[in-house]
């Protein structure tokens, strides 16, 4: 049902998957959509605004019903870039800024408790405030992610996994202490 989409963030939760398009020649968040597994139902809930980027990931926060997503720019290889910490309503697809990053990050996830957890462009993990998008470093993964990169909590034992493709050109399924 996806043709030529490109989907490039995405988090299961109330029984459907909801995931964010990007524009093939932009690059920047278009669409902010769902599927309900169940009946293979695809809706379009909104047209998205207000990026420059595509959202790199998104999670759901159970602990306040929330859904948060990232979106910013890698820089140069010398350089941290930058992110932006959005929430999006789920029924609306309205998004609202939270905060700016000061690193660039590939990924985001939320614990059932409603910590979040980001992993930087040179692989550091990040406890991530989500009222006002400061950082914590946790400590670094070892791992160089580069491209598309995603992680997520398992909510019955509280680990996290991680998917990511390096600078080694490797294409990698981890399990991250947190």
């Amino acid at each position: 049902p996806f043709g030529s989409t490109y989907i490039s963030a995405g988090a299961w939760f109330n029984e459907k998957y909801y995931y964010s398009t990007v524009g093939m020649i932009s690059g920047v968040a278009e669409t902010f959509c769902s599927i309900d597994l169940a009946t293979a139902e695809v809706k379009q809930i909104a047209t998205l605004s207000g990026f420059s980027n595509k959202i790199s990931d998104m999670t759901y926060d159970y602990s306040t019903g929330k859904t948060y997503a990232i979106s910013g720019s890698m820089g140069g290889t010398s350089e941290n870039g930058t992110s932006s910490l959005y929430t999006i309503d789920v029924a609306t697809g309205a998004t609202k800024m939270v905060g700016s990053l000061p690193h660039y990050f590939f990924t985001l996830a939320a614990t059932y408790g409603g910590d979040l957890y980001g992993v930087s462009k040179y692989g550091d993990l990040y406890l991530i405030d989500k009222t006002g998008a400061g950082v914590t470093l946790v400590g670094s993964t070892g791992i160089h992610p580069t491209a598309d990169s995603s992680m997520e909590f398992d909510h019955t034992d509280k680990t996290l996994y991680w998917t990511v493709n390096t600078v080694e050109d490797s294409s990698l399924f981890c399990r991250v202490d947190v």
